[in-house]
């Protein structure tokens, strides 16, 4: 009888502490999962409005230098995107390494001085001269973003940046599926 008692006990001793274990480590493992949705959202709006900064330098040039005239709506839509994407990049750059690495915040306290620099510069006289600069240097900076995005997300520096977006993509889906 004692044998039984004793093996019971011991039986519910270790399904207890086992099943203690399990869940912290599914909890542990769960939040860090979320932790890096919210990283992987982070680096997906950096790299949003950094392609949306792209893509209005691009129509500048495309006006200027191709002769294509675009509508008031569509230079509307350009400048209004522009200028979201700049708020983007100022909020995360306040937010700070609460959501990005210190590495990406460092990066845009570089890329916020060297704009302000260029803005100030001597191409302050020179509009398309100040494009071109504010071009490469958005370019430049995407580039470094993205490569660190990518180191710190853990995501293959093989990855093209489509891959990582449709990582990031797929998990925020399956992330709103759960939540629903």
């Amino acid at each position: 009888m004692n044998t039984l008692i004793t093996s019971v006990i011991s039986g519910l001793i270790v399904a207890v502490v086992t099943s203690f274990i399990t869940v912290r480590l599914s909890l542990r493992r769960f939040y860090s999962e979320r932790w890096w949705e919210r990283e992987a959202d982070a680096y997906t709006d950096i790299i949003e409005a950094l392609h949306a900064k792209l893509e209005f330098l691009d129509a500048y040039f495309s006006m200027m230098y191709d002769g294509e005239n675009l509508s008031e709506a569509d230079l509307d839509r350009l400048r209004s995107a522009n200028k979201e994407a700049d708020q983007k990049i100022n909020k995360l750059i306040r937010i700070g390494t609460f959501v990005i690495s210190e590495e990406v915040e460092m990066i845009f306290q570089r890329y916020r001085l060297a704009r302000a620099r260029m803005k100030q510069g001597v191409y302050e006289d020179d509009e398309d001269e100040r494009f071109r600069r504010e071009h490469e240097l958005v370019s430049n900076y995407l580039e470094d973003v993205r490569d660190a995005a990518m180191r710190d997300l853990k995501v293959t520096p093989q990855a093209s940046l489509g891959q990582v977006l449709e990582v990031i993509s797929i998990t925020v889906r399956q992330s709103r599926r759960r939540d629903y």
